[in-house]
């Protein structure tokens, strides 16, 4: 499944940085599956939100360092950083 695409076929580094956004999102999606069978199987509601918050940081650091590499714009990474953990670090 192809979640994030608007790679220019022609550009290698959209096509890599494309793919590497896919592989994060995929990534995060099954942690966050993770998370939600620990809460629903009688996990902590505190548990399963650092969980969340711990994903969609990881998520967003991966997608910073897939920008930085391939020279495409970090914005949406960052924005992610600074609401997941109110800084950008």
């Amino acid at each position: 499944m192809t979640i994030y695409n608007t790679a220019d076929p022609a550009d290698a580094a959209q096509v890599a940085y494309a793919s590497s956004c896919n592989a994060a999102e995929a990534t995060r999606q099954q942690s966050d599956a993770a998370a939600l069978a620990t809460y629903t199987s009688g996990g902590s509601v505190a548990n399963y939100t650092s969980s969340l918050k711990a994903d969609a940081v990881t998520d967003a650091r991966t997608r910073l360092a897939a920008a930085v590499v391939n020279g495409q714009p970090p914005n949406s990474a960052l924005d992610t950083l600074f609401v997941a953990r109110g800084t950008f670090f």
